[in-house]
């Protein structure tokens, strides 16, 4: 008995061992890779901060010669305010931005180099020309100017002048930054597939996104008898009702820190012709192409205030759906239907 105790005892410590072993191993893996996360994404910040303000610096004394410039600083801006949190909805691959960033500074420091050479070159014919050129080229020994504030004066004075001067060079500044400029505008469309929507990852926001409004209706918004059939065709009840188009949208990313999201609640305010019969208009909605049949049927005698809502439930929906809200009347003489208005909020708990 004792040895079957024994035995018994040395099978569960080796057991626990092998156990504490891989979960210590676990641990380590865990605790690198969020390491190596957090790695990337500090050195993404700085080289975006890097990157971005040399491009700034550029296009302050080449903004003729770099077409693209302002596209390239809005991308890169987006790029530092999602990495910074400032933009919730999206996410970088930084293991791609980080390998693309030292290329594009390399290419644009490439395009000061060779503007400022440039230059250089054509201060000394300027000096040694005719009078009336230099003026474009500070010449004031008092004052200590920087090569940068020079081209900036260079460049913004008159296009006869700069043509007059590219003429008599051997290569135009334009042609000699061919190059770079045809790489910049393949790294930065490399660049912007470094973005994603979270919507495409289980990522969490830290706050709620708004709903993109797809619809431009004006209100209040009227279907009667006359009116045409506008929605898609569903089997229920009034699917064949007159029918406009009351609200559309776009449904963003759900997921938002430390809330549990609960469905999307649609208000309106609506009422029938104010006479004869009366709970037959309705309003109907559509998911995509799914359709839910009516949320509600607009009966003036059960709803006094002329308030109605309904909620579309969260098993129904998902980011990146559209929902499609339509308000429908009878082909009846007579009635009408009116939205006064309506709006949707999403739910969370």
């Amino acid at each position: 008995m004792n040895i079957v105790s024994a035995i018994t005892k040395i099978i569960i410590i080796n057991i626990l061992d092998f156990f504490i072993y891989n979960l210590f191993i676990l641990y380590i893996f865990v605790f690198l890779l969020f390491f190596k996360n957090i790695l990337n994404l500090v050195m993404s910040i700085e080289l975006l901060e890097n990157v971005l303000k040399n491009t700034i610096r550029l296009k302050s004394i080449s903004v003729s010669f770099i077409p693209k410039i302002d596209l390239y600083i809005t991308v890169l801006q987006n790029c530092l305010n999602i990495n910074k949190g400032v933009i919730g909805d999206k996410y970088l691959d930084l293991d791609m931005l980080n390998t693309i960033l030292p290329e594009f500074l390399s290419n644009i420091n490439m395009c000061q180099i060779k503007i400022e050479k440039k230059f250089e070159n054509v201060s000394v014919n300027l000096n040694s020309s005719s009078g009336s050129f230099r003026k474009c080229v500070p010449q004031s020994p008092r004052k200590s100017t920087s090569l940068s504030s020079s081209i900036t004066e260079f460049f913004s004075s008159s296009s006869s002048k700069k043509n007059v001067v590219y003429e008599n060079s051997e290569e135009s500044l334009s042609e000699m930054l061919d190059t770079e400029n045809k790489r910049l505008d393949e790294l930065i469309k490399k660049i912007t597939l470094c973005i994603s929507n979270c919507k495409q990852t289980n990522l969490v926001c830290s706050n709620i996104q708004e709903l993109q409004i797809l619809s431009n209706v004006k209100f209040p918004l009227e279907v009667d008898h006359n009116s045409s059939f506008e929605k898609p065709h569903d089997p229920l009840y009034g699917g064949d009702f007159k029918s406009k188009l009351a609200l559309q949208f776009k449904v963003p990313n759900l997921n938002v820190i430390n809330k549990i999201f609960d469905g999307i609640k649609i208000n309106c305010l609506c009422t029938d012709q104010e006479w004869g019969g009366t709970g037959q208009s309705n309003i109907r909605y559509f998911v995509n192409d799914k359709w839910f049949g009516p949320a509600f049927y607009i009966n003036r005698e059960k709803t006094l205030d002329k308030k109605y809502s309904f909620i579309i439930k969260k098993e129904d929906i998902k980011a990146g759906d559209t929902v499609t809200i339509w308000l429908c009347c009878p082909g009846w003489n007579g009635w009408k239907a009116i939205l006064e208005y309506i709006y949707a909020e999403l739910i969370y708990i």
